[in-house]
């Protein structure tokens, strides 16, 4: 859903206009998970291991960051985009307010998803979708300006699931509460967020084509990536689901679990492949004939998702095995690498900026899976620590 309001955007814009708005929308997107400081990650493993208290105190400070966030990334945009455009600007406030609220959810349905509870999770996505979906090509119908419609469709479905998600933690006994736990949350969650920065950095890839190559090769990119988007939502969900259930699981069940998931991951290149091969007409047919160059990028990043989709999984078990500053210099570092190769390609163009996120992606999936296999459990360490510096009640 998600990808077919990005196409009709797609569609209804030329590249460049597109890939401004992309490359905003990315760094505002990475903005957020910086004002998260890794509460959001955090807060699967507080539901699963600790207290109450705990969880209430990590939702006041997920609800505190998004709103300070927010905040200042309003007056920035305002500041940036009012001399160019109005149409622009306000497109860009409401993005900003979007991507606030959507991620404010995203962090408090970790609750539902580390109690078993997958219905809601689903339902709240699919709420949020839809009403975005019908927003925005709604307002496309009525002749409104496409960026201004693309803004008030984006920032309509958050706000409806804001409301659900209220009522939802109301419904399991929860409010966001600081309950002086606050600092003790935020040096918890501490490795989560370098994790969180380093993997979402990937989302200015765009911001960093359109710096080095300008917006219209930007446009072709972000067009190619919003195609592989879907994917991604599932990869992430799928790492909320794993996070909790390996901070109790066995080692050797974590081990045998990492196995089965690279072993999808090669299964998944066979289909990846067929479609990569048809890439340039089908990005024709859902693009149109303005994104034919496209193509080639497309196809790439279509060979890089099952690389992309065994990555946040992996990283969950061994944050599950106590190894969370272990999972974040690890994203730190390909972090570092992955945006340097898409930057230096992107010198040859769009398809350039895709095979270095390919490669360096498929480096660091294969990196992970290796360091699951090999590594520790480090669960006791890290509690016996805990008690010893006195931060667990």
């Amino acid at each position: 859903m998600q990808a077919i309001v990005g196409v009709g955007l797609a569609r209804a814009v030329v590249p460049t206009e597109y890939g401004v708005v992309a490359a905003v929308a990315g760094a505002v997107l990475l903005w957020f998970i910086i004002c998260d400081v890794g509460v959001s990650s955090c807060l699967g493993r507080l539901r699963a291991v600790s207290s109450k208290a705990d969880v209430e105190s990590a939702l006041f400070v997920n609800l505190a960051c998004a709103i300070g966030g927010a905040a200042l990334a309003i007056v920035v945009v305002t500041v940036l985009a009012l001399p160019h455009s109005a149409e622009l600007a306000v497109a860009l406030v409401l993005i900003v307010l979007a991507q606030a609220l959507d991620k404010n959810i995203d962090g408090a349905l970790a609750i539902p998803i580390a109690d078993g509870e997958l219905r809601f999770p689903s339902a709240s996505a699919l709420l949020r979708r839809v009403i975005t979906a019908v927003t925005f090509f709604g307002l496309l119908l009525v002749g409104l300006d496409p960026l201004i419609a693309y803004g008030t469709g984006v920032a309509l479905g958050p706000a409806a699931g804001q409301i659900q998600m209220w009522r939802k933690l109301s419904s399991m006994g929860l409010r966001r509460h600081h309950g002086g736990r606050a600092g003790w949350i935020l040096r918890s969650s501490a490795p989560f967020a370098l994790n969180d920065v380093a993997i979402q950095s990937r989302n200015v890839d765009v911001s960093l084509v359109a710096v080095s190559a300008g917006p219209g090769v930007a446009g072709l990119y972000a067009a190619a990536a919003k195609l592989t988007a879907p994917f991604q939502l599932v990869t992430s969900t799928l790492a909320g689901v794993i996070l909790p259930r390996a901070a109790r699981a066995e080692r050797g069940v974590i081990r045998r679990g990492a196995v089965v998931i690279m072993a999808g991951a090669l299964i998944m290149m066979v289909p990846m492949a067929f479609i990569a091969w048809y890439a340039e007409p089908l990005v024709v047919l859902v693009l149109g004939t303005t994104y034919a160059a496209a193509g080639p990028a497309f196809a790439l990043l279509v060979l890089a998702l099952p690389s992309v989709g065994a990555g946040a999984p992996l990283a969950s078990m061994l944050q599950g095995l106590g190894q969370e500053r272990l999972v974040a210099v690890h994203s730190a570092v390909f972090a570092v690498l992955i945006l340097a190769a898409v930057a230096l390609g992107s010198i040859a163009g769009a398809t350039g900026a895709a095979a270095g996120f390919a490669v360096t992606t498929v480096v660091k999936t294969a990196s992970l899976a290796a360091i699951v296999l090999l590594s520790g459990d480090r669960r006791r360490q890290v509690a016996e620590h805990a008690d010893r510096l006195g931060a667990k009640p």
